[in-house]
C-alpha cells in the first residue's frame, strides 16, 4: 500500500482529476446526524482554536488509481459528507470564490445516486424516499444548512470561515485526507476486510448484502449483465428496508426491544433460525450470527438466488399480515402480548394453512376461557390475565372500528400497568387533599348539603365517611380496572374517578396515547343511562364487565 501525501479539500476540488467510484461491494451512504454534526463542530473547534500553520487532518481516505477514477475502499462516509458540506456551501463558493465544480463521486450499484447528489439542493422529500441512499444525503445536507444557519447565530463559525477553511491552499493549513492507494495486483476486498477489522463493523445486513452481490458477479462475465441483476437486488432491498423503517407496519411483528440499524436484519435472523447450519461455537446472541450461517450456506449463485426469494417471500407475508386488518390486529396481539407467540411460528401457520384456516388458528390461540368467571379475576392474584384480557379488549374494539389500526408501535414505548378506576387507597390522602376532592364533589345533588357542611367543621372522621358513600374504593376486581401506561398512571395518581377522566380527556385532547377500552371508560361509554360523570359507580362496574364478556363470546370464547 503507497501512502502520498496529504491531499486537501482543495486539491480535490481544484484538480480535475478526482473522480471517486464506490464499487459494489461497499454499504451505502449511512451516516447519521449525530456523526455529521460531529465532524462540522470539530472543523468550527478547529478553525475558532488553530495555529496559522495547523490543518485538520481527516481519517484515511484508501483508494485503488483505475483509468478514469479512484476506486474508493475505505472513507466513502467522510468523503461524501465533506461533498454534502460543499453543496451546502455552493452558492457562496460560486459567488465569492469562483468555484463552479467540485469533484465527482460514481456509485457501481446506484447510478442514479451521482445524479440525486450533484442536483441535491432541486431535490425534494418525496425524491429522496425512493432509495435509502438518497434519505440519508437528504436529511443529512438540510441538516447541514440548518448547522450553518444555527452556526452564525452562536458565533461558531460563519459560512465564509468554513468555506476558507474547505478552500485553503497553503500546505499548512485547512483541512486535509491521509491518502493511501493501494497497488494495482492488490486485491482491493481483502485490503477492505483488513481495514475494517478493529474499526466500527459493517453491520449485519451490510456484510450480507456483499454476499450476494459477490454470488451475482461471480457468475455472470458481462459487466451490464452484472450491473443490472445487482441493480434490482439493491432496489428489492432498498424498497423492503424503507418499508420497515415505518414503525406502524414493524412493530406489530414482534414484542421485544429492536435496535439494529437496518431492519431487514429482522427477516435475515428469522430465515437463519431456519437454515440447516452448524456452526462450531456459534452462539445464539452473537451480534453476527446471521452473517456466520449467511456465509456458511451461500456457496452458489444457486443458493444465494434462493435465499433472497426467501427473503422477499419473508417480506409479502408481513405485507399481508398488515394490510389484512384482522390479521394485523390478532397477530399484533399474539406477538406483544405477556405469554407473547414468535412471528416465525405465525409464518408457518400462514405457509401451511388456508386463508380460513389460518384465521382459525390465530383466534384459537387467542380464545379466553371461563368468560363467565372473568369478574372473579384479582388485581393481586391475576395481574397478568387481566392485562391481557384488558389488552384483547382493546384490540377487538380496534377491529370492529375497521379505520383505526392499534397502534403497536405506540404500545410498545411504554410500560404497561392495570389502573384502579376507582382509587385504590383514597383515605390515605392528605386532610387538604380530601377537602379539594369533596370540593370536586360539591355539584352531585345527593351530597352537596352534606359536603358543604362537613367542610365547614372540617371533621376529618366525616371527611372518610363521606368518601365511602362516594366510592366503593376497596375494589381490586376487574371492573374496577383498566389498562394505562405507567407514565399516565403515575401522572393521574391515587386519584377519584372524576379527576382521572377528566385528565385522560385532556391527554386524548393533547394526541398522548390512550387505549381506545380506556377512553371508553372514562366516557362511560357502556354505560347505556349513567346517573352520574363524577364517580364509578356499580352500575358502571356491571356495564363495563357485560361489555368485555360479550366481546369475548363475539370473538369465540367460552
Amino acid at each position: 500500500m503507497e501512502i502520498k501525501p496529504l491531499v486537501s479539500i482543495n486539491d480535490l476540488i481544484e484538480k480535475k482529476d478526482y473522480h471517486f467510484f464506490i464499487p459494489s461491494y461497499q454499504r451505502g451512504y449511512r451516516w447519521d446526524e449525530n456523526e455529521v454534526k460531529n465532524l462540522l463542530e470539530d472543523f468550527a473547534e478547529f478553525e475558532n482554536n488553530a495555529e496559522k500553520e495547523d490543518f485538520y487532518c481527516l481519517q484515511p481516505l484508501v483508494v485503488k488509481k483505475e483509468k478514469k477514477y479512484f476506486r474508493v475502499i475505505d472513507g466513502q462516509q467522510r468523503l461524501t459528507t465533506i461533498y454534502l458540506i460543499l453543496k451546502a456551501l455552493e452558492n457562496l463558493l460560486k459567488e465569492e470564490y469562483q468555484v463552479n465544480d467540485f469533484f465527482t463521486i460514481e456509485y457501481e450499484t446506484r447510478t442514479e445516486s451521482q445524479e440525486f447528489l450533484e442536483d441535491i439542493s432541486k431535490k425534494n422529500e418525496q425524491e429522496a424516499k425512493k432509495n435509502i441512499d438518497f434519505w440519508y444525503m437528504y436529511k443529512n445536507f438540510h441538516f447541514i444548512k440548518n448547522w450553518l444557519n444555527e452556526s452564525i447565530k452562536n458565533n461558531k463559525i460563519t459560512p465564509r470561515r468554513l468555506s476558507e477553511l474547505l478552500l485553503s491552499k497553503s500546505r499548512n493549513d485547512g483541512i486535509k485526507f491521509i491518502w493511501y492507494e493501494i497497488e494495482k495486483n492488490e486485491k482491493e476486498e481483502d485490503v477492505f476486510t483488513r481495514l475494517n477489522i478493529g474499526k466500527i463493523p459493517l453491520t449485519n445486513a451490510e456484510l450480507i448484502k456483499a454476499l450476494f452481490l459477490f454470488q451475482i458477479k461471480k457468475r455472470h462475465n458481462n459487466k451490464d449483465i452484472i450491473q443490472k441483476e445487482q441493480n434490482i437486488l439493491v432496489s428489492e432491498w432498498d424498497n423492503i428496508e424503507i418499508s420497515l423503517q415505518n414503525d406502524r407496519f414493524f412493530h406489530f411483528l414482534f414484542k421485544e426491544k429492536y435496535d439494529k440499524p437496518s431492519r431487514i436484519e429482522f427477516i435475515f435472523d428469522l430465515i437463519a433460525d431456519d437454515l440447516e447450519v452448524e456452526i462450531e461455537n456459534l452462539k445464539n446472541d452473537d451480534e453476527k450470527r446471521s452473517f456466520y450461517i449467511f456465509n456458511e450456506y451461500i456457496d452458489s449463485y444457486d443458493k444465494a438466488r434462493k435465499l433472497w426469494k426467501k427473503v422477499k417471500y419473508y417480506y409479502r407475508v408481513f405485507e399481508e399480515l398488515y394490510n389484512n386488518l384482522q390479521y394485523y390486529h390478532l397477530v399484533g396481539y399474539l406477538t406483544n402480548k405477556n405469554t407473547s407467540k414468535s412471528i416465525a411460528e405465525i409464518i408457518e401457520w400462514y405457509k401451511n394453512l388456508s386463508k380460513d384456516k389460518f384465521l382459525k388458528r390465530l383466534k384459537d390461540e387467542i380464545i379466553i376461557k371461563d368468560i363467565d368467571k372473568i369478574e372473579d379475576l384479582d388485581y393481586y392474584k391475576n395481574k397478568s390475565k387481566i392485562s391481557d384480557i384488558l389488552f384483547l379488549f382493546n384490540i377487538l374494539i380496534s377491529i370492529e372500528s375497521r379505520f383505526f389500526r392499534y397502534p403497536f408501535d405506540l404500545h410498545k414505548k411504554e410500560k404497561w400497568s392495570l389502573e384502579h378506576i376507582n382509587p385504590q387507597n383514597p383515605l390515605e390522602m392528605s386532610e387538604e387533599e380530601k377537602e379539594e376532592v369533596l370540593k370536586g364533589y360539591i355539584d352531585d345533588e345527593k351530597y352537596k348539603e352534606e359536603i358543604e357542611n362537613v367542610l365547614k367543621i372540617k371533621d376529618v372522621d366525616k371527611y372518610n365517611e363521606i368518601i365511602r358513600k362516594i366510592i366503593d374504593y376497596d375494589d381490586d376486581s376487574l371492573g374496577n380496572l383498566t389498562l394505562l401506561s405507567q407514565s399516565i398512571n403515575s401522572s393521574i395518581g391515587n386519584n377519584f374517578f372524576k379527576y382521572k377522566r377528566k385528565e385522560i380527556i385532556n391527554l386524548d385532547k393533547d394526541s398522548k396515547f390512550v387505549p381506545p377500552a380506556t377512553k371508553l371508560v372514562f366516557l362511560k361509554y357502556f354505560t347505556q343511562e349513567p346517573k352520574s360523570l363524577y364517580k364509578w359507580e356499580i352500575e358502571d362496574k356491571k356495564s363495563y364487565i357485560e361489555e368485555i364478556k360479550n366481546r369475548l363470546k363475539s370473538f369465540g370464547g367460552e
